[in-house]
């Protein structure tokens, strides 16, 4: 890796690392005509968007009452209990929004950081670890699953990243909840890039507030209400009332307890505005590739940063003038300015995140998966009830005099074991409906089939099917309901991106010191990463800030789309190849397991794969230390195929010595034989020649022969 040489890097203060709320000593200047203009536009801002947003975002409490269980309302509920209908509720919504909520949950979204040049590629590896690191310091993965939660059920959730000074790692990630956010109705974009504000307000308490901002402690403890309600109800508000924010009022109660207000807490609701105005600013641009700090290439230039200073009188930098819109953040409590600075991060970027399911075209507001299930969850529901009340209780026609006493007449016959003594002549007909509330209950199966289709939630993607289907009948319907979901999901991948592209600006700006921070991986095996190292001659390895870094979503893919197939393909061709041609398959199982999304430790079950082939994969691009291990790695197993390859070469040639050995023997013995058949037949000529000289002598022997062979030939009679 290439280092630089730069002065030795100084830690920063507290100031250089501001929380959400940072006490201003510039109060005298808050009071002044143009800064109290400012505020007129920014509580107009907050007017207008509470008044354009406060119908929706009442609509969105309703969508997260139905999740909860709160489906009925005071006046169906005195409606159902005049006719003696029991106020069930069957909440299909709450199963149907868990099965979204886990499928996030079960395959969390992997993400990296990309080198821009080649000379940056071990700098970016780095980066993506300290991604990870601050996403785990920060239990960002399950801030995460909070705020889609929240988009699932009201619409839109909230990711927070900035940096705190109150100890521990200044970057964070935390999740906002949608109650305590209001955003730029007029502005398009996903990622608030063209928002003018976005605004959070809290309640807190006053001696937190007076801590934040000591010198105004007056006019915060005169603001302050006492109050003991999660959403306290505001009179200053009440022309832009929001029932989703201000729906807690205080009762009576309180006397019960000592008195009204005594002893309640004192709360004051600070209100946060982070806006864009247009401004006059200098950019910084650095001269060459091998300036210090390329980080800061194309931020805006800040005549109090020690930091920038140093490079632009240095030669480093050189600044250009724009005009651009800043963004900057205000604090004020209705009637008292606290604070109006411009940002202190770089990136420019609002530090929220929204992370919108579905937004109307007609205003742009957001609503969720519940907003479109709502109306037939409530039919379901009395449907079931009507049924129930149909199922349990008797109609009865009857001719006036027919009992003499109605009343108990009416409780015999609603009894199971009823009795009712009917004067002679008259008619008495008990009527069950039994017919009307089988309709009912289809009917309410009908909306629970409907609640399932337009989710994207069906029996066969929950595996609840019971249908006699085949597998891949079953795999298309399944495919159809995640294809429905891929719009949030799109979404929830958007709002990933544009978060971890504010976070890796945070990482490049405040991670500017020499640390060892501790990697932790799946298997717990622990990693200790140095950044920002000075080497005695003054350079510094790993710098995090040297150049700038894309950071990009590995993401998992919710459908079995083409990357499925793809994947299980390629894994049928290495099964197939592993017989045939072993090499091959072997050059080929880190491209299988890199396309697993959900193996958990893939990364490392692909380096070491790799290591062992001696492959390297198209992002790879190892240091020297890494290089020379892979080698001397790879000429080990090399030279261990050689030797294996002449022990094999030896084996195959004393096996043919083996082989020639048996065959000369064979070949010997043969021959053996053969002259053993030959010396036989001349042993019998001989002897034939002997007799042939003995029979010319004595004739008679002749005819002897010639009885006792004949005699010979004959066979033995069998004795019976």
């Amino acid at each position: 890796m290439d280092t630089i040489t730069t002065r030795p890097r100084k830690q920063k203060s507290a100031e250089a690392l501001p929380d959400v709320f940072v006490s201003s000593n510039k109060t005298n200047i808050l009071e002044t005509e143009p800064y109290q203009n400012r505020l007129k536009r920014l509580m107009d801002w907050r007017r207008q968007a509470r008044i354009a947003q406060a119908p929706n975002r009442a609509e969105m409490a309703i969508d997260e009452d139905f999740y909860d269980g709160i489906q009925l309302d005071d006046k169906d509920i005195k409606v159902m209990q005049d006719r003696n209908q029991p106020p069930v509720i069957f909440n299909v919504i709450a199963n149907t929004v868990n099965w979204i909520l886990g499928t996030e949950r079960r395959a969390r979204i992997d993400s990296r950081v990309l080198p821009r040049t080649k000379d940056d590629v071990f700098t970016a590896k780095t980066k993506t670890k300290l991604m990870k690191y601050t996403l785990d310091c920060s239990k960002g993965e399950y801030e995460r699953s909070f705020a889609f939660e929240e988009c699932v059920k009201a619409g839109l959730g909230w990711v927070e990243t900035a940096v705190r000074s109150d100890g521990g790692e200044p970057i964070f990630i935390r999740a906002e909840r949608w109650r305590n956010m209001w955003f730029d109705h007029l502005g398009l974009s996903q990622d608030s890039s063209d928002w003018r504000f976005v605004i959070r307000e809290k309640w807190v308490d006053l001696d937190i507030a007076v801590a934040m901002f000591p010198d105004r402690e007056g006019a915060l403890t005169q603001a302050a209400e006492a109050t003991n309600a999660l959403y306290p109800y505001l009179p200053d508000d009440i022309g832009a009332t929001d029932v989703a924010s201000e729906m807690d009022l205080e009762t009576g109660l309180d006397a019960l307890f000592g008195g009204s207000h005594n002893g309640m807490r004192r709360r004051i609701k600070l209100i946060e505005s982070w806006y864009r105005v247009p401004a006059d600013v200098q950019i910084m641009r650095q001269r060459d590739n091998d300036t210090p700090y390329g980080a800061l290439n194309g931020v805006i230039y800040r005549k109090d940063n020690e930091d920038h200073r140093y490079l632009v009188n240095g030669g480093y930098f050189t600044t250009t003038n724009a005009r651009m819109l800043t963004v900057r953040n205000a604090i004020w409590t209705p009637g008292v300015y606290l604070q109006d600075i411009l940002t202190p991060y770089n990136h420019n970027q609002f530090p929220f995140t929204p992370m919108f399911c579905y937004r109307r075209k007609r205003d742009n507001m957001p609503y969720g998966v519940i907003r479109n299930l709502r109306d037939p969850q409530s039919d379901l529901n009395k449907r079931r009830s009507r049924a129930l009340v149909l199922l349990t209780s008797n109609k009865v026609i009857m001719d006036k005099g027919a009992v003499d006493n109605k009343v108990e007449a009416y409780e015999e016959v609603n009894r199971p074991d009823g009795m009712v003594e009917v004067n002679p002549n008259k008619r008495f007909d008990v009527v069950k409906e039994q017919a009307l509330a089988a309709a009912h209950v289809e009917m309410a199966r009908d909306d629970e089939r409907f609640i399932n289709n337009i989710s994207g939630v069906t029996p066969e993607l929950s595996g609840q099917n019971a249908r006699d289907l085949s597998g891949v009948a079953i795999g298309k319907l399944q495919n159809q309901g995640q294809v429905t979901q891929g719009v949030y999901f799109d979404n929830l991948y958007y709002s990933v991106q544009h978060e971890g592209e504010v976070r890796l600006s945070l990482i490049e700006q405040f991670c500017d010191q020499q640390k060892q921070y501790r990697i932790t991986g799946d298997e717990q095996k622990d990693e200790f990463v140095h950044i920002n190292s000075v080497t005695p001659e003054g350079k510094i390895d790993n710098d995090i800030i040297r150049a700038k870094a894309d950071f990009v979503v590995g993401k998992q893919d919710f459908r079995e789309s083409i990357r499925q197939s793809m994947l299980e393909t390629l894994s049928q061709l290495v099964i197939n190849l592993s017989g045939s041609m072993p090499q091959v398959a072997l050059a080929l199982i880190d491209m299988v397991i890199d396309m697993m999304d959900d193996v958990p430790n893939k990364d490392e079950i692909v380096s070491r794969i790799r290591k062992i082939t001696g492959y390297s994969g198209p992002e790879d691009t190892m240091t020297p230390e890494e290089k020379e291990e892979v080698q001397k790695e790879t000429e080990a197993k090399q030279q261990q195929q050689r030797q294996e390859t002449q022990i094999q070469q030896v084996m195959i040639q004393l096996k043919m010595a083996t082989e020639q050995a048996d065959a000369a023997g064979k070949m010997a013995r043969a021959e053996k034989d053969k002259v053993d058949s030959s010396l036989k037949k001349i042993e019998a000529f001989i002897k034939a020649m002997e007799m042939a000289g003995a029979i010319k002598v004595a004739p008679q022997l002749a005819r002897e022969a010639a009885s006792i062979t004949q005699e010979g030939a004959q066979e033995p009679e069998t004795a019976e």
